[in-house]
């Protein structure tokens, strides 16, 4: 969810399980770039084969190092040109520039579905809602707060426990189906943590399986 978290080195990872004529990508905001446009630093590149399909902006296929036909123009507009669907004819690296709201997603996601039986979507999901939690007032309590989906709650253990202290329960009109949780034990911004000591911390809390993909076969 957050920025350098490995959600990229994530989809790699299950873009290779998959076969790629069941596959399609696309992105909330951009992903695929070189270099984090916040922290410069570097990022893993969407590496894609052919007959995988892509939903992108047009101006990110000027220099695909990758073989492609469009077979759609969605008429959709973003800041790097109009949402264009293509199908990969060889294998590269791509660069997904998609849409920043959750209508045009689900617009963009409705036409791949037409297309591909999987879809994937790389990019940081709204952390905007619910992010001044702690400025609730405090005679806003004894309620229940209901949302579209758990995307809509990025919120910190901190807020959590505000929350809770304020009785205000939490409940979600569409609950996500979680099949796997992956782990980045490295950070960028401070100390790393032992892989297995990390899995075995979250494995503690959760029944879902936990992996490294990066240790991973």
């Amino acid at each position: 969810m957050s920025k350098n978290a490995g959600k990229t080195t994530a989809m790699n990872y299950v873009i290779k399980k998959h076969s790629p004529d069941t596959l399609a990508l696309t992105s909330i905001g951009l992903d695929g770039e070189t270099l984090d446009q916040i922290t410069f630093l570097p990022k893993p590149k969407i590496h894609v084969f052919k007959g995988m399909i892509a939903a992108t902006a047009k101006d990110t296929l000027k220099h695909a190092n990758f073989s492609y036909r469009i077979l759609k123009d969605l008429n959709m507009p973003s800041a790097m040109g109009d949402i264009l669907i293509i199908e990969i004819l060889s294998e590269g690296n791509i660069l997904l520039a998609g849409p920043t709201t959750k209508k045009e997603l689900n617009k963009i996601i409705t036409s791949l579905k037409t297309i591909r039986l999987n879809i994937l979507v790389d990019g940081a999901l709204n952390r905007k809602t619910f992010a001044a939690t702690p400025l609730i007032d405090l005679r806003l309590k004894d309620f229940t707060l209901i949302v579209d989906d758990a995307t809509k709650l990025l919120i910190n253990q901190k807020s959590f426990q505000y929350l809770n202290k304020l009785n205000i329960n939490l409940e979600v009109i569409h609950p996500l189906m979680l099949d796997l949780i992956t782990v980045n034990p490295h950070s960028v911004y401070s100390d790393s943590y032992d892989s297995d000591n990390f899995k075995q911390a979250l494995k503690k809390h959760t029944s879902i399986k936990v992996i490294n993909v990066l240790e991973t076969e």
